[in-house]
């Protein structure tokens, strides 16, 4: 019987799960994700102008914290790199799904964001939450747009790992999900949830439509000197 280790390190961003001492690891990481692809909240109300520091990784991390303890969301998307990884015996990865925990009408504060800086190799599977079911569909390759896992079976020997690029949307809901990790590990099958509290889960609603006048903060990094903040406003 393995031990669950889970962690969230100095921030709710970079999250761990270890399942088992020799079996399956699973990293789901945001901040790295958010960086290279950029990122957008969504307050409950007015957004306070919360200082996030000089670093880069860490000022991104505590911004979105600070707009998730205010009660906000991921706007629009929200963007994961997920790295599983064998660490004793083979495993073959059969699904990677959603589980939504709560639907209900989108917060209308202010948005905040950052801008992203390039993207890097994996595979890419994108969900919608839109959907009762949402199911990871394939963004390249010949099966572009269908769903990864009916056609596919990610195999890893020991010691073997593979990134996903997953992207998760919302443009009707606030939505509080989990992943669902479908793996077999010897004759067995086993799911894992991601983050395994669900307290903890992820929170996705839309993005700003072109007719809102709801404020709308970019975030550039106080490391470039001055007012990290940038207002615009989306306006019809």
């Amino acid at each position: 019987m393995g031990t669950n280790m889970y962690t969230w390190g100095k921030d709710k961003l970079f999250q761990t799960l270890r399942i088992g001492p020799s079996k399956l690891s699973i990293d789901a990481v945001l901040d790295d994700a958010m960086l290279t692809g950029g990122w957008m909240g969504v307050a409950p109300g007015a957004w306070d102008r919360f200082d996030p520091g000089p670093d880069a990784v860490e000022g991104l991390s505590l911004m979105r914290n600070h707009l998730l303890d205010m009660g906000g969301y991921d706007a629009g998307e929200t963007p994961i790199r997920l790295i599983l990884r064998a660490t004793g015996v083979p495993v073959s990865i059969l699904d990677v799904g959603i589980k939504v925990l709560d639907r209900t009408t989108p917060p209308g504060g202010d948005y905040v964001a950052y801008e992203g800086q390039g993207a890097d190799e994996a595979i890419y599977i994108a969900y919608n939450l839109d959907e009762d079911q949402p199911v990871g569909l394939e963004q390249f390759g010949d099966y572009h747009d269908q769903p990864y896992f009916d056609s596919h079976t990610v195999n890893l020997q020991e010691g073997a790992s593979q990134i996903f690029r997953l992207t998760v949307t919302s443009s009707r809901d606030a939505v509080t999900w989990q992943l669902k990790i479908t793996a077999g590990i010897g004759d067995d099958v086993k799911h894992f949830l991601v983050p395994e509290d669900p307290t903890k889960a992820y929170k996705t609603a839309p993005s700003p439509a072109p007719e809102s006048t709801q404020p709308y903060w970019r975030w550039w990094g106080s490391w470039l000197g001055g007012d990290p903040y940038n207002q615009k406003w989306v306006v019809s």
